[in-house]
């Protein structure tokens, strides 16, 4: 992560793997380890990678055999957009203005089969009735591979966006 200081913002520096790069279980993890970030804002990014990976796991792959060709598709899939994250820039002040009338935050989560998901927004109104966003953390996370409902994973990622 580097902080770009005139304008204030944090973005990525990525490093996709060259055109030599072997597809194997041991190497993609090895990839996507690099991207801890614990505010959350690659996590849209990521989640795809450790859906994959889960799906790596459930199918028996050894950590240095090749990956089938459905999961080389998707791995190679994911490394081209891998370059995009440069494309993302992070605020790094939340508050833009010092006029501030109100300050709420806002959680949302949403689930699906394959993750849930819950994301923190703070929503700025200033005296003068504009408003602003900004998203202060979010969190995904693969979901388990025991059977639960979505309303379930639902729950689950309200109970996360609370903290330990």
């Amino acid at each position: 992560m580097l902080w770009l200081f005139k304008e204030d913002v944090f973005t990525y520096r990525v490093n996709p793997p060259d055109e030599k790069f072997q597809l194997t279980k041991r190497n993609f993890l090895r990839n996507i380890a690099m991207l801890f970030e614990p505010m959350g804002f690659r996590a849209p990014y990521v989640i795809g990678a450790k859906i994959l990976l889960q799906e790596m796991w459930t199918s028996g792959l050894d950590w240095d055999d090749p990956l089938d060709p459905s999961q080389a598709r998707q791995a190679k899939k994911w490394f081209q957009e891998f370059t995009e994250l440069s494309d993302v820039y992070v605020a790094r002040c939340l508050q833009l203005n010092s006029h501030v009338e109100t300050v709420p935050l806002h959680t949302f989560t949403d689930a699906s089969g394959e993750a849930y998901r819950v994301v923190t927004c703070v929503r700025y109104q200033y005296k003068d009735g504009t408003v602003s966003t900004n998203r202060v953390t979010s969190k995904i996370r693969v979901a388990p591979l025991s059977a639960t409902s979505i309303p379930r994973f639902e729950l689950i990622g309200a109970v996360y966006s609370q903290g330990p």
